[in-house]
C-alpha cells in the first residue's frame, strides 16, 4: 500500500504508485476516529509495457567518402512512447583490409545534447561527427550509428538506428575524384546548354519558314 498526502483542506489527497504488472487499485479511507470504509471498491490496472525507443539517421547517406580531416552533421529523428532521456553518437574504425566481425576494440561515443523529450512526440537531432581526432588511415571505415535512451530505471530501454560508414580516402585522391566530378558536371551543362540553342534555333528556324511561306 502507498499513503496519501491528504491536503489541508481534508477534502482531496495525492499519492503515488508505480505499475510493474497487471493488478488492481483501491482508495482505503480512515476518519479521526478510527471508522475506515471497509471493503472499497477496486478498480483494475491493466499494465502495457515500455517499449523501446525508435531512431532512424536521415543525413549523411549510408556510406560516405571522406578524408580523415572532414567533419560532417549528423542528423536523425526519434521517438519513445513515455519520453528520450538521452542520445548517443556511436562510432567503431575498422582498419584497412579488416573485417567488421573482427575489430574487439570498444565502441567510441559522443553525448548528443538536448535531446530529452516527454510525451510520445517524435524529435530531430543533429550533431558534428569530426573524424580528425580519429587519426584515420587511408583505406580504414568508420561505421557509426545513433543510439537513444528514454527514461526506464533502474536500466534504460535502448532504441539503435541502422548504420552508416564513412570510407577513408587519401585527400590527394579525394581532391582528384571531386575535380573529375566537377569536370564531368560542367561538361553536362555544357551539353545541357547546347541542345537548347539547337532547339531555340530549330523553333526560329520553322518560323522564319513559316513567315516566307506567307501569301
Amino acid at each position: 500500500s502507498v499513503p496519501l498526502t491528504l491536503a489541508p483542506d481534508g477534502a482531496t489527497a495525492l499519492g503515488r504508485f508505480t505499475v510493474a504488472e497487471d493488478g488492481w487499485w483501491s482508495i482505503a479511507l480512515q476518519a479521526p476516529d478510527g471508522l475506515d470504509s471497509g471493503s472499497p471498491p477496486r478498480w483494475t490496472i491493466t499494465a502495457i509495457p515500455d517499449r523501446a525507443p525508435t531512431v532512424a539517421a536521415t543525413f549523411p547517406p549510408r556510406d560516405k567518402d571522406a578524408t580523415r580531416f572532414a567533419r560532417w552533421p549528423v542528423r536523425f529523428t526519434a521517438r519513445d512512447d513515455n519520453g528520450l532521456a538521452g542520445a548517443r553518437l556511436r562510432w567503431l574504425v575498422i582498419p584497412p583490409g579488416a573485417d567488421p566481425e573482427s575489430v574487439t576494440a570498444a565502441p567510441g561515443s559522443q553525448e548528443i545534447p538536448g535531446i530529452a523529450t516527454s510525451g510520445s512526440e517524435s524529435t530531430q537531432g543533429e550533431t558534428s561527427f569530426d573524424l580528425s581526432p580519429l587519426n584515420l588511415e587511408t583505406g580504414s571505415r568508420v561505421l557509426w550509428w545513433i543510439e537513444v535512451r528514454d527514461a526506464r530505471t533502474p536500466e534504460a530501454n535502448l532504441g539503435v538506428s541502422q548504420r552508416g560508414a564513412f570510407n577513408i580516402l587519401d585527400p590527394r585522391e579525394m581532391r582528384e575524384r571531386l575535380q573529375r566530378e566537377q569536370a564531368d558536371l560542367l561538361n553536362t551543362l555544357k551539353s545541357i546548354r547546347d541542345r537548347q540553342r539547337e532547339a531555340r534555333d530549330g523553333v526560329e528556324g520553322a518560323r522564319k519558314a513559316a513567315e516566307g511561306a506567307k501569301p
